[in-house]
């Protein structure tokens, strides 16, 4: 006759989990060497929120890249910078992917629901440095806010 077991792996997966594998294991005297099937984990969350983030030592009058990384799965459906006088008034937008004389903007894809959003700004100067900076970052599950301040100062750590 035909025997059948069936298991069931109760697990609460966290983020970190995503792009990991569970191994099933079938160890029987009848089996000439074990059976393994291999599972994808695959963990939907919403972007990951953020302190407010300072990049230090930014010199002026050269461009310089603000390379901010984050994690969300699926992929964000809606990806921008914003900027302004404080994080209140964000009356600034630049999409991704964009590109001017004064700012260019990118995405990179890593793998397991990571990736770097990058914020070129050409010559910078000092009102740039007095500028707040977000990045906003929606994916079907929800959102979230990076805020983000340039300093010329050395990093205090």
């Amino acid at each position: 006759g035909t025997y059948m077991t069936l298991s069931t792996l109760h697990q609460v997966f966290q983020q970190e989990d995503n792009g990991f594998n569970v191994q099933c294991i079938i160890v029987h005297p009848t089996f000439a060497e074990p059976d393994v099937s291999i599972i994808p984990i695959t963990v939907y969350f919403s972007p990951v929120q953020k302190q407010v983030h300072t990049f230090y030592q930014i010199p002026l009058n050269r461009d310089y890249d603000v390379i901010f990384r984050f994690s969300a799965n699926p992929r964000p459906t809606a990806l921008k910078w914003s900027f302004g006088r404080n994080f209140q008034e964000m009356i600034n937008v630049i999409e991704i992917p964009f590109h001017s004389a004064k700012f260019s903007t990118s995405l990179i894809i890593h793998a397991n629901g990571n990736y770097t959003a990058i914020l070129t700004l050409a010559e910078i100067t000092n009102e740039d440095i007095e500028t707040k900076y977000k990045l906003h970052v929606a994916n079907e599950i929800g959102k979230a806010d990076y805020s983000i301040i340039l300093s010329e100062d050395k990093n205090p750590i």
